[in-house]
């Protein structure tokens, strides 16, 4: 299965405000319009997804959060998110 959760079950799901979107929200978006896509093939795979969401919430939630917050995402390697 693929699984995702905006934060270990330990942790919160900051708000990011200036984006008006949870922080884990506002990247997962970002990552399936094309931003996580890295070896430009025009697919997103779940792995890309979540080497590009993963380390981009970690680092903005030590800057805009109230705690610090690491998703988890489970993916399937082969899994293409969109194309």
């Amino acid at each position: 299965d693929n699984d995702i959760a905006a934060a270990r079950s330990d942790q919160v799901a900051n708000w990011y405000e200036e984006q008006k979107h949870g922080l884990f929200t506002y990247y997962l978006m970002r990552g399936l319009r094309g931003e996580a896509d890295a070896d430009n093939d025009g697919k997103v795979t779940g792995p890309e997804l979540r080497d590009f969401v993963t380390p981009a919430v970690a680092k903005q939630s030590n800057k805009v959060g109230v705690a610090y917050q690491e998703p988890e995402l489970s993916v399937y390697p082969d899994g293409v998110w969109t194309e």
